[in-house]
């Protein structure tokens, strides 16, 4: 295998990671919210990602918590939130694989937004001690996110 081969079998092996991990937090919420409906809570389930964090936050004020839950409930949310923009990069953009000279590489992901009809062109380099960070923000983000969620059906 070539060093490009290698780095970006190493580049979509982290990338597979995160999205995974994305997978899991969208799941931890939905199941959130639905669990909420089961128990007769007035909740909306939205087909899109920013309406279930709005959804969620507000589910946290109307469970029976201490404050202390509440704060660890948005807490984590917000932790989730942090990381939760990257998601389309992850899952849309188009990767383009950087080599170094001394034998490293960078991750260059190419996204197309479209907002009010006009496209917006973004870009994300990262180096691999980015892509270690990323992922370890990540997976302590969905370890947050999960717990609190699981403590807040346990409420429900």
């Amino acid at each position: 295998m070539s060093a490009h081969q290698i780095a970006r079998a190493e580049i979509e092996a982290w990338r597979g990671k995160c999205i995974d991990l994305f997978a899991r937090g969208e799941r931890a919420i939905i199941s959130a919210l639905q669990t909420a409906q089961a128990s007769g809570k007035e909740v909306k389930i939205s087909p899109m990602a920013g309406p279930r964090f709005s959804e969620i936050q507000s589910l946290i004020l109307k469970v029976d918590a201490t404050q202390k839950q509440r704060d660890a409930a948005s807490a984590a949310i917000n932790l989730w939130q942090e990381v939760e923009p990257k998601r389309a990069f992850l899952a849309h953009g188009e990767l383009t694989t950087l080599l170094e000279a001394q034998g490293g590489w960078h991750a260059r992901f190419d996204l197309t937004r479209v907002k009010a009809n006009t496209p917006i062109e973004e870009q994300w380099v990262l180096d691999r001690p980015e892509t270690t960070k990323f992922n370890d923000r990540l997976k302590s983000g969905f370890v947050s996110l999960s717990c609190e969620l699981g403590s807040l059906r346990k409420r429900l």
